[in-house]
């Protein structure tokens, strides 16, 4: 196991003193920050685990939080799990959103090992800033095909169709 690169963690002591609900922002914080520093590299929860005085149950939680959000992709090797910063903007100019009550929702075109994708998530002001809120990630080939799906979908709440239909679209 080698050392990853860390950001500039906060005294321990100043942690435990900390609010639970901003302990819980700056672990998720610092998650991701570890995560961006060593994107190219991957970092698994040992590492983390022994480079900062977060327990791996805590490291957990957060990485599914993160991984829920589609925040953060885990490529596995055997076993072991590598986990990365699920984005890197492409264009700027593909980072559209709009606001709906204390909601927004925001689209990226993004770049990942895997390919390119179209990012769509919701973020929620809160005290601590946007947090996201859940996120779906949709290849960027397969996106008129969703756009499709979405245009029927609204097609028939605009006509009032009461009954649930269920519409089957593959390879997504």
């Amino acid at each position: 196991m080698s050392k990853i690169n860390l950001p500039e963690l906060m005294p321990f002591e100043n942690f435990v003193r900390l609010s639970p609900k901003t302990r819980e922002k700056y672990i998720h914080e610092t998650i991701k920050e570890i995560l961006n520093i060593n994107r190219h590299r991957g970092v698994t929860i040992p590492e983390i685990e022994k480079n900062t005085y977060l327990s791996r149950k805590t490291i957990e939680k957060h990485l599914a939080e993160l991984k829920t959000s589609n925040e953060v992709y885990v490529r596995e090797f055997g076993k072991r799990k590598l986990y990365y910063p699920n984005s890197r903007l492409i264009h700027d100019t593909i980072n559209e959103s709009i606001e709906l009550d204390d909601k927004k929702i925001n689209i990226h075109l993004i770049e990942n090992p895997f390919g390119r994708f179209i990012y769509l998530h919701e973020t929620e002001e809160s005290e601590y800033g946007n947090e996201v809120k859940g996120g779906i990630i949709i290849p960027e080939k397969k996106f008129e095909k969703f756009k499709e799906f979405i245009e029927n979908v609204f097609l028939k709440i605009s006509k009032g169709v009461n009954k649930c239909e269920n519409t089957e679209y593959k390879e997504f």
